[in-house]
C-alpha cells in the first residue's frame, strides 16, 4: 500500500470519472483521466486529456445558445466511462492490482463542484456578456 497521503500517485477509478463527468461536467472527467495519466507517468497523454478537458468545457460554453436538452448529462457520463476504460482500463488494473491506492471520492466529489460551480459562473459571464456588449437574445 501506498502510504503517501498525497494525491499525486493515486488513482481515480472509472466510477468515478463518471460521477465527475455527472457532477462537474466533461471537463472535470477528462481532468480526473489527467490525473491517472500523471499517475502512470504517461506526459503526452496528460496533455492530451487537459487539452480535451478545455475543449469540452468552450463546446459547453458555446452550446448554450443549444438549449441542448437535460437527457445529454447521462449520454457524456456514459462516454466518459466507456473513454476512461478505452484509454486507461488495463494500466488502471495493473496498477491497482500492483498496490497504487485508489483517491477519495470526496477529493472527486469536491473538485467536480469546483468544475461546476466555475462552469456556471462562465455560462452566466457568457451570456450576459453577450447580451450587454452585443444586445442579442439567446433564450
Amino acid at each position: 500500500m501506498n502510504t503517501n497521503n498525497s494525491n499525486k500517485n493515486k488513482l481515480v477509478s472509472p466510477t468515478q470519472v463518471a460521477w465527475a463527468s455527472l457532477s462537474g461536467g466533461p471537463a472535470a472527467g477528462f481532468w480526473f483521466i489527467a490525473k491517472n495519466f500523471e499517475a502512470f507517468n504517461k506526459e503526452k497523454k496528460r496533455k492530451d486529456a487537459l487539452f480535451f478537458s478545455l475543449l469540452s468545457f468552450v463546446l459547453l460554453l458555446l452550446s448554450l445558445p443549444l438549449n441542448i436538452p437535460f437527457a445529454i448529462y447521462p449520454i457524456y457520463t456514459i462516454l466518459m466511462r466507456i473513454i476512461m476504460d478505452k484509454w486507461q482500463g488495463k494500466e488502471y488494473k495493473r496498477k491497482l492490482a500492483a498496490g497504487c491506492d485508489k483517491i477519495s471520492t470526496w477529493y472527486v466529489t469536491g473538485i467536480s463542484i469546483i468544475f461546476f460551480l466555475s462552469t456556471m459562473a462562465a455560462m452566466f459571464l457568457f451570456y450576459f456578456g453577450i447580451k450587454y456588449f452585443f444586445g442579442w437574445k439567446m433564450f
